[in-house]
């Protein structure tokens, strides 16, 4: 059984939406998503891997880490942590770096705000992700953004159901 995942576009105003619930508390999928040791089995779909270079779950902290490919390329990416609202939700502003965390500008930016609700045991999370343009998610998503992360989110199902 896989996990609900509804993915919503709305290009009027360079904006997705993906909500996806679990059969799992609160802090169970909060963790998930923060915790170094978690986000290392599940973000990068398979058959990339994740590797987590620094985590400073913190208001101006960030995540940097990188995807590792099977054959050993790094595609490093930086998450710029704010408004954190412990349990409840975190906006994030996302890019794609090298290994300094020196943003690539030939890459858009997306601005992530993550919001996490518990009802009768089923957390759901929600995604907001605003772009810049419509071009600007058009090309993130031309890159596999839906697959990839539709795939990345089954993998946190399956892990958190082992």
């Amino acid at each position: 059984m896989n996990p609900t995942i509804a993915i919503q576009k709305f290009p009027e105003k360079s904006q997705m939406i993906i909500k996806h619930s679990y059969h799992k508390d609160l802090e169970t999928i909060w963790n998930a998503h923060l915790k170094t040791e978690i986000l290392e089995k599940w973000w990068a779909p398979e058959p990339y891997k994740t590797i987590v270079v620094k985590n400073d779950f913190s208001n101006g902290g960030i995540l940097h880490y990188y995807m590792l490919s099977p054959e050993g390329e790094k595609h490093y990416c930086l998450a710029e942590f704010s408004d954190i609202v412990n349990l409840k939700s975190y906006t994030v502003l996302d890019a794609f770096c090298d290994e300094n965390a020196v943003i690539n500008k030939e890459f858009p930016r997306q601005k992530w705000f993550n919001s996490f609700e518990e009802n009768n045991g089923i957390t759901t999370v929600t995604n907001t992700i605003q772009f810049d343009s419509k071009e600007d998610m058009d090309k993130i998503n031309e890159m596999g953004f839906e697959e990839g992360y539709t795939i990345a989110l089954n993998q946190l199902f399956a892990l958190l159901n082992k």
